[in-house]
């Protein structure tokens, strides 16, 4: 029963009078060929987890200080949220912008702010842990090699911060 339903939207006769507008097919369109290309590149996805597994075990090793925030949740394939608590993620964000390489410190939303990261706060993460973060991205369309370059970047930065 939709006599409940007060519309957002005054429009015409669309929907019941319950919404105004034209639907939007052009976003049916769009979300039709963004859900065909992911099905072509899902089965990429574990590979993708494996890669970054790998990159995270390699930074661990060479920095066992180094957390990985999340690191025993179910996580994106591609995203690695890291921190060094003795090393503002700022800095090493501004590092990796010297190279081309961009990463934030938070959401994209507030990376400028210079606060920690609301999430890693209700997470329960320190103040000092959370400065340090740094969210690393790569998708299934990153060249091959951009674990390894991270992986050199990320180190390098690092020694020049201790």
């Amino acid at each position: 029963d939709t006599s409940m339903l007060k519309p957002f939207i005054i429009g015409g006769g669309q929907e019941n009078n319950l919404r105004g507008g034209t639907q939007n097919y052009l976003g049916f369109e769009s979300i039709a060929v963004a859900i065909k290309a992911f099905e072509e590149k899902k089965s990429k996805l574990g590979d993708l987890a494996k890669q970054r597994d790998l990159f995270e075990e390699k930074i661990k090793k060479a920095f066992p200080e180094v957390v990985i925030m999340g690191a025993e949740s179910t996580r994106l394939p591609g995203t690695t949220y890291i921190s060094h608590p003795k090393i503002s993620g700022k800095k090493i964000q501004q590092i990796f912008e010297e190279d081309n390489i961009y990463v934030t410190t938070t959401s994209a939303c507030s990376d400028n702010s210079g606060a920690p990261s609301k999430v890693l706060k209700a997470m329960g993460i320190e103040d000092e842990l959370a400065k340090g973060a740094v969210r690393i991205s790569v998708s299934l369309c990153s060249p091959a090699h951009m674990y390894d370059t991270l992986y050199k970047a990320l180190s390098s930065a690092y020694e020049a911060c201790l």
